[in-house]
């Protein structure tokens, strides 16, 4: 093979090269990026969905614990209600903290609405002793209990359908990035050909030995 059209092969070979080796570089970027979002996902699922389904839980716990309570009407009701009130602006504080999507802000709005129509009731209930208690207001009351309950549960149900939805971005993110992987592996395989190619193709030194003297 001439010079010529060794230089000429080399040169190709190299722009070639220098094609794969942008590319690798492209690939292990990506890698980064879906590093970065496949850990971004997991925390979104611990602190976002399971965290808060947690406060919605302890939520209902607590509405369910002041509704029987209101059924005792015993003497201790006043401190033991406010107690639970304040242990439950604690905990909605703490779930306003998490992302909410649109949807939650909306459902999350319209049971703070509830929870503060239903304290109204039983600050009435409390100021009135067991016989001048009207059923009407204890019907009121159990009912804003009831869409409380249901509205925790509609949170309940987002949260988790929220949390389906980053586990099948995790998994897209970990099938893209074994798809990134396979392609490195391919993409270094032709370099390592290239490589070869090069050098290959470089003609061999002669090496002339000296005339004997017989």
């Amino acid at each position: 093979m001439k010079w010529k059209d060794i230089l000429k092969h080399k040169n190709n070979t190299g722009i070639v090269m220098i094609v794969v080796l942008g590319l690798l570089i492209l690939l292990v970027f990506s890698h980064r990026r879906n590093l970065s979002d496949l850990q971004d996902s997991f925390s979104s699922i611990y602190s976002d969905r399971l965290v808060a389904t947690d406060h919605i839980y302890e939520l209902s716990q607590l509405i369910s614990n002041k509704k029987m309570l209101i059924d005792r009407s015993d003497d201790d009701i006043t401190r033991r209600v406010i107690h639970i009130d304040d242990t439950i602006q604690q905990m909605l504080t703490k779930y306003e903290k998490t992302y909410l999507t649109d949807e939650e802000s909306a459902l999350l709005s319209g049971l703070k609405d509830r929870i503060r129509i239903s304290q109204q009731y039983e600050q009435q209930l409390i100021k009135l002793s067991p016989s001048d208690q009207s059923v009407e207001l204890k019907v009121e009351l159990a009912h804003q209990y009831d869409l409380i309950l249901l509205g925790l549960k509609q949170l309940s149900k987002l949260q988790l359908n929220e949390g389906q939805l980053l586990a099948e971005e995790s998994k897209r993110i970990v099938a893209s990035d074994t798809i990134a992987f396979r392609l490195e592996i391919g993409l270094f395989l032709i370099l390592g050909l290239l490589v070869f190619v090069i050098f290959s193709a470089a003609p061999a030194h002669r090496v002339i030995e000296p005339p004997r003297i017989n």
